[in-house]
């Protein structure tokens, strides 16, 4: 009875933290639910999507910011876009060819992935001069998937500085981007700037899954 019990327990225990292929299960109608660590408050950022390539979506910030909107991706953005948008106002908005909002561009996804060079990246104001980037470490996000938690890959991006022939990470910048490692589905999972965004929890349109 007690090894029955045993390995009832240790089944639990590897269950409960499943690995999931969001790009599998996220479908039209999916939201994505982050938590916002601000000067203006603590919130969730809630994003409904609209198709898995990422050409809209719907938003929606908790109180206290309390508003909500749709962004609109060209598909010329989605290809290449180096800068993201994060100043949301309650609109419907689309993005120009060189921007991007929760997703990043299969460019970027791309040249991170060789983990050679760093690529010119805008994360907070669009017009700000591009920093240069690099992809660092993989990393394990634990999020909960239609209420079970699960643990989801992302990759680590932060600035970098070339020294002689060589990229290394900057050590004075403590700014820093996660994406989900899929080129079907290549989200936004964390950001680090002068907010700190984490993807907490993923509820899909079947949760009897």
């Amino acid at each position: 009875m007690s090894k029955l019990l045993l390995l009832f327990l240790l089944s639990i225990g590897i269950n409960s933290h499943a690995q999931v292929k969001l790009e599998e299960v996220v479908k039209p109608g999916t939201r994505l639910i982050y938590s916002v660590k601000s000067d203006q408050g603590d919130y969730d950022f809630i994003v409904t999507i609209r198709d898995l390539k990422g050409t809209s979506f719907d938003w929606e910030m908790t109180a206290p910011a309390s508003i909500k909107g749709t962004i609109k991706h060209t598909p010329k953005a989605l290809a290449g876009a180096f800068k993201m948008y994060n100043f949301f106002q309650a609109e419907t908005k689309t993005l120009d060819d060189a921007t991007l909002s929760v997703w990043i561009s299969q460019k970027l996804f791309n040249e991170f992935a060789k983990g050679k060079d760093a690529m010119k990246v805008c994360m907070n104001n669009p017009n700000d001069e591009p920093a240069l980037m690099k992809q660092v470490v993989d990393g394990d996000l634990t999020v909960k998937v239609d209420g079970n938690a699960t643990i989801i890959h992302d990759r680590f991006v932060k600035p970098a500085r070339k020294a002689k022939d060589k990229w290394i990470i900057d050590p004075t910048i403590d700014d820093y981007f996660t994406y989900y490692n899929s080129a079907a589905f290549p989200i936004i999972c964390r950001m680090h700037t002068n907010f700190t965004l984490t993807l907490k929890e993923v509820k899909t349109l079947n949760p009897s899954r």
